[in-house]
């Protein structure tokens, strides 16, 4: 930074590859006890219990996940668990460890088939078996009733097939293949039974390992393996390491669930697999879960990944640690220009009384909602009672009357719109849209308005959609959009696209987590709270890593500070919505809530300054607000530098730019 200034939160970051976030608390009250007291665990299980083929449901459709095109597609779309991604072909499942390109504004990881796994016939569409917190168990049955299932698991660079068959499994690949022993890496072999052989791809290795000898045919296309019961299958990091894959290849993973301890000081959350002999298993760690171990490991190796590099490790469970951000309620009074801000504030509210309601009935009414909440929020922090009540009066019956049209679908498992935007109905974007409608839910919860009850059980339906914790649940999936494993969220319902899942709108997610939070505070739930913390406190973490780079994962000829969408497949420096630098930046910006000085954390401003400008990003045109409020964590940016002729923005108020430029210049 250029110009260093005390904060109201000062972060310490660790190292240029990892981002951990600390609160100084420099006002104890400005936190409005809102740091959450003791410490609390939110465990799949009570005790340690033997190991279950599955910890969730299999009745909701488990939407907005890397494997979700499951559901939708047959084929299906690739599945991207890094370091391997995943397909299902009509004639099996077809694997691809993706290779990095990059262009100017995109970095590809694309899927490129290495190998196919299937039988002599086609198979049917496949069969969801089972769930864990980052595996899904699939059965796969042939045409000729051959079947066997597969265990996909984010950041496993193996998968293990358990066989139901007489015939035999072939494994093939459209590149030049040849074979090798595992001991002898230098001289093909073509042992007719062995129970372990090696498949060399120019310098991919896959090592097949099966359960005992047996007899295998060989091609120029691959193998045919005589009935197998069991076959593992690795993607080798380097032929060293050949030795310490067949060491763990007796160990299946059958579960795995992600559990959080969290108290004023820190967010600890555990990851834990079962396995079948409860022995460590081969994995890899990606860049924002190995730089926060709390208790370090060597790697064994490593992949290179889009999200970076994977570190592969032999654990049975990992612990990551990060200093807790706990979000204030509402917004901090200034202690500078109060007359400016109020001034500006009266005005803003008397053109909203005035205001219409846009036509929308889900994501643009959310965001006006979001509007109107700031406002509420700010009029009482400035002491406009009045004008505060009026507005509480203004918006309880539009926001009561939108509710209705939402309900729940018992074909979906999902809470839905009646007039959905950007795909409501197909699961899309739940976390953006009604993040807005929680927080605005949770602000007329703290006033006297009669229509508590409509609130409390439609909101509390919106909370239950996307944050759900009970993975026994019926009726809706655990944490909808939430990807434990690397530790963000995904947009898209079904993920049913050729780069796999999306998400553009860190920011939006992040508001989704923080109004969970202020949704558990006004109903005295502290276990939403505590959920609402975990799931802000590590999106904020992976949006540094993976969308704000701060670990330098993008290379050249990528020429950009920012990833605005990041794709399982690939990470574009775009929006769905506009070629313009101003809302490229600005998506991952709004909404500007009380929760947004996370913004404080991002190292080097200068480097995002800079990127910006150089991109054409405009301090006046439409949506600079946002780029000026990023600006004010890092830089003074007075009321009076700020254009004249800045273009208005129906998501931000004026009174909202000048109450942050403001408290942030203190």
């Amino acid at each position: 930074m250029t110009n260093s200034k005390p904060k109201l939160l000062s972060f310490i970051l660790i190292g240029v590859t990892g981002i951990v976030l600390s609160i100084v608390l420099l006002n104890n009250a400005m936190q409005e006890k809102a740091i959450v007291q003791g410490s609390f665990t939110n465990k799949p299980q009570t005790e340690k219990e033997s190991v279950t083929a599955s910890s969730h449901s299999l009745n909701p459709i488990h939407s907005n996940q890397w494997y979700s095109t499951i559901y939708k597609s047959f084929p299906s779309n690739p599945m991207y668990a890094y370091p391997l991604a995943y397909k299902i072909e009509k004639n099996g499942l077809s694997v691809s460890y993706p290779e990095i390109t990059s262009s100017a504004k995109t970095v590809f990881a694309p899927f490129t088939e290495d190998i196919l796994i299937g039988f002599e016939s086609n198979i049917n569409r496949p069969k969801i078996a089972a769930i864990g917190d980052w595996n899904v168990q699939l059965q796969l049955k042939s045409v000729k009733n051959d079947e066997f299932s597969v265990n996909l698991m984010h950041g496993a660079p193996s998968f293990v097939i358990n066989a139901n068959t007489e015939s035999n499994i072939k494994i093939t690949s459209k590149n030049a293949i040849k074979f090798y022993q595992p001991n002898e890496l230098t001289k093909e072999s073509k042992n007719t039974k062995t129970k372990n052989i090696v498949l060399r791809m120019d310098k991919k290795y896959y090592l097949v390992s099966l359960d005992q000898e047996r007899e295998i045919k060989y091609s120029s296309k691959g193998i045919d393996i005589v009935q197998p019961k069991k076959i593992v299958v690795s993607l080798v990091d380097k032929p060293e390491n050949i030795d310490t894959f067949l060491q763990y290849a007796n160990t299946e993973v059958t579960n795995t669930s992600v559990s959080q301890e969290i108290n004023s000081k820190e967010l600890n959350t555990t990851y834990t697999f079962d396995s079948t002999n409860n022995d460590k298993v081969l994995t890899t760690l990606l860049p924002h879960q190995f730089d926060n171990l709390i208790n370090k490991v060597t790697p064994i190796g490593e992949y290179t990944t889009l999200r970076g590099k994977a570190k592969l490790v032999a654990l049975n469970a990992f612990t990551t640690s990060i200093p807790a951000i706990i979000p204030n309620q509402t917004f901090i009074k200034a202690t500078t220009n109060e007359s400016e801000i109020k001034a500006q504030l009266k005005k803003d509210i008397e053109q909203q009384l005035k205001e219409k309601a846009p036509d929308s009935k889900n994501y643009f009414l959310g965001t006006w909602f979001g509007k109107v909440t700031s406002l509420i929020q700010l009029a009482e922090v400035y002491g406009l009672t009045q004008e505060k009540q009026k507005l509480v009066s203004y918006v309880t019956p539009i926001f009561t009357d939108s509710l209705k049209y939402y309900k729940y679908d018992n074909a979906k498992y999902s809470f839905v719109s009646l007039k959905p935007e950007f795909g409501n109905d197909e699961l899309n974007d739940h976390h953006f849209h009604y993040g807005y409608y929680i927080r605005m839910g949770a602000i007329l919860l703290g006033e006297d308005v009669k229509e508590k009850g409509t609130i409390e059980e439609n909101v509390g339906a919106m909370v239950n959609d996307i944050a759900n914790t009970d993975r026994s649940s019926d009726e809706y999936p655990y944490i909808r959009n939430f990807d434990t494993y690397e530790g963000h969220s995904w947009a898209d319902g079904y993920g049913d696209a050729s780069d796999g899942n999306n998400q553009e709108s860190t920011s939006e997610a992040i508001n989704a987590w923080y109004s969970i939070y202020l949704w558990g505070k006004q109903t005295n739930d502290v276990a939403l709270q505590n959920t609402g913390l975990y799931l802000y406190n590590t999106e904020v973490v992976s949006t540094m890593y993976y969308w704000f780079d701060t670990a330098d994962i993008y290379k050249e000829p990528y020429k950009y500070k920012i990833a605005s969408i990041v794709w399982g497949g690939k990470v574009d420096f775009a929006t769905w919505f506009s070629k313009e630098t101003n809302m490229i930046y600005g998506i991952q910006l709004l909404p500007i809530t009380p929760a947004s000085d996370y913004l404080a954390a991002v190292p080097n401003f200068d480097a995002y300054e800079k990127d910006f400008i150089n991109a054409d990003g405009s301090l006046t045109e439409e949506w600079a607000e946002f780029f000026l409020v990023f600006k004010s964590y890092h830089k003074d940016v007075a009321i009076k530098d700020i254009p004249k002729n800045l273009k208005p923005n129906d998501r931000m108020p004026k009174s909202l730019l000048l109450h942050m430029v403001s408290t942030n210049s203190n």
